[in-house]
Formats: structure tokens, C-alpha cells, sequence
């Protein structure tokens, strides 16, 4: 879920449909943890704050890219480069380092690209449902549930967790266990058990009403 808002907002960010600054606002407090946002917001606040007041001095307008403090706290964190952009940075590349710099000096803008970026929140994700509501025939079946393609396809590492399953139940029928060994073979594979990607609720009631709700990869 996470993957499809990330590339929906990079889309939206190269395609100029929304304000670029809160856009990449977005992007950093709803595709990243804490532990790198926190950082990363410190770290682009130290930048702007000392442009700000120190607008005379050139050195606070040029963050070079390799600078162990950007690679450590701002390059981890999805968006932060991009919203440094947003604020009137641009990229200068050269043979020997690549630099951020800030040719023009806006203070008013880089006060406002702060407060915008501290007032920033993540993206609420709602789960859909899909809730239905069925009058029961009992003279006919109910409707057919529409299943994805995928729903019988096993992916490579559950094939591989199946296969490695039989092997150590074919080590234990084989291997005289104590007690012992039981009880933890069956705290094992209370801790292994299978994790369900589809589910379905259906709750009937009384009057022939029957109210569906399912999705598909909840979890």
C-alpha cells in the first residue's frame, strides 16, 4: 500500500500537479519511520535555520552531497532531497563532488518551507472493505465471490517454507523425541503457522439479509 501512495506522489511531484513543497512533505512523514524521519527533519532544519539567520553567508547555501551528516541523516530519508529541492536548492554536479546549492535567497519562502514541513502528516490509510448486503433466496445460491488471479498461486518462498515444513515433520517421525522435544515441536509450529492473505465475513440475519465484507491482502 505504502509503495502504491510513494509512487503516486513521485508521480504527481515529476508531473508538477501538485505544490512540490507539500508534496515532498507528504512523502517524508508517510514513507518514513521515525527513526529516519526525526533525523532527517533535524538536519534540514539546521540547514534552512542558518540561511535564515545567516542570509550573508555562503557556506550555509552549499551542502555538499557526500558530507557524512547528509549520507548518515538526510540521504536515508525518502523525500528529503526532493524537498530540499522544493525549497530552492538545485543539483550542481561536477567531476570531483556534487553540491546542493541556493543561487537565490527568499527568506520569507524558506520560513514558510519550515512551518510546512513541521505541520506536515502522514497519508491516513482507510482499508476498503467492500462491504455488501445480499436479500437471501433460499431457492437460489448466493452470488459467486470474484477470486484474483493469484489466489491459488503459491509464491517461492511459501514453496520453499512448505518444502523445508515436510522435511523437519519426515526428522521428527523419524528421531525417537521426549517430551521435552514435543512440546517445543508444538510451540514451533504454533509460531509457523500459516499467515493469511484473504478474508472473508459474512454475517446472516434473521429477516434473510446477509452482509458480506472482505478484501483482499488485508495484512
Amino acid at each position: 500500500m505504502l509503495d502504491a501512495i510513494g509512487s503516486c506522489l513521485f508521480e504527481q511531484l515529476q508531473d508538477g500537479e501538485a505544490d512540490p513543497l507539500y508534496t515532498t512533505t507528504c512523502i517524508i512523514h508517510t514513507l518514513n519511520k521515525e527513526n529516519v524521519k526525526i533525523p532527517a527533519l533535524d538536519t534540514v532544519q539546521r540547514y534552512l535555520q542558518n540561511i535564515i539567520d545567516n542570509p550573508n553567508e555562503q557556506k550555509f547555501r552549499r551542502i555538499k552531497l557526500s558530507n557524512k551528516v547528509y549520507q548518515e541523516k538526510v540521504a536515508p530519508c525518502t523525500g528529503a532531497f526532493e524537498f530540499l529541492i522544493a525549497t530552492g536548492f538545485r543539483k550542481e554536479e561536477s567531476a570531483a563532488e556534487n553540491f546542493l546549492v541556493m543561487d537565490s535567497l527568499n527568506i520569507e519562502s524558506i520560513e514558510q518551507s519550515l512551518t510546512v514541513l513541521f505541520e506536515g502528516k502522514a497519508i491516513a490509510i482507510k482499508l476498503f472493505r467492500d462491504r455488501k448486503v445480499f436479500i437471501i433466496d433460499p431457492n437460489k445460491p448466493l452470488p459467486e465471490i470474484p477470486i484474483p488471479p493469484d489466489f491459488f498461486s503459491r509464491t517461492a518462498d511459501e514453496i520453499l517454507r512448505e518444502q523445508q515444513q515436510r522435511t523437519e515433520a519426515l526428522e521428527r517421525m523419524t528421531t525417537l523425541r521426549t517430551q521435552k522435544m514435543r512440546e517445543m515441536d508444538s510451540i514451533k509450529a504454533a509460531a509457523s503457522s500459516t499467515i493469511y492473505k484473504y478474508t472473508l465475513i459474512r454475517v446472516r440475519f434473521p429477516n434473510n439479509y446477509l452482509i458480506q465484507v472482505y478484501s483482499f491482502r488485508n495484512f
